[in-house]
């Protein structure tokens, strides 16, 4: 299996859980405004919306592990991993060289760029 097939299934994986989060605060939802509307007394939505809690904390846990999350998921999701399981394999990556750089190396690039470009327009 390639790296690129390992990204997208876990890219996948990590959408799966967004719509299951999704459906189950629907529920939870529907639930408490059903407990409201028809027996505010009484809080019997607890149990269900408890269950449905517990199952998006492990579906989470499975899915991410602990607390890592955020940005545009899905795109960073594939890149991350695609570039992690690339170097895990051996492969480089030639395409980003520039995400690759570190500040300085970044300067001295520009700097050469610059350097060419005023010798060019010297008059």
């Amino acid at each position: 299996m390639t790296p690129e097939e390992v990204a997208e299934r876990r890219v996948k994986k990590q959408k799966k859980f967004y719509d299951k989060l999704g459906g189950n605060l629907t529920a939870i939802l529907v639930l408490f405004i059903v407990n409201y509307l028809f027996s505010p007394g009484i809080l019997w939505s607890l149990i269900p919306i408890a269950v449905l809690g517990i199952d998006i904390v492990f579906s989470y846990i499975k899915t991410f592990g602990f607390l890592n999350r955020g940005g545009d998921w899905e795109y960073l999701a594939y890149r991350k991993e695609l570039r992690r399981l690339k170097r895990l394999s051996g492969e480089e990556e030639n395409g980003d060289e520039i995400d690759e750089l570190d500040l300085d190396e970044l300067r001295e690039k520009t700097k050469e760029k610059r350097k060419d470009w005023d010798e060019q327009d010297l008059v």
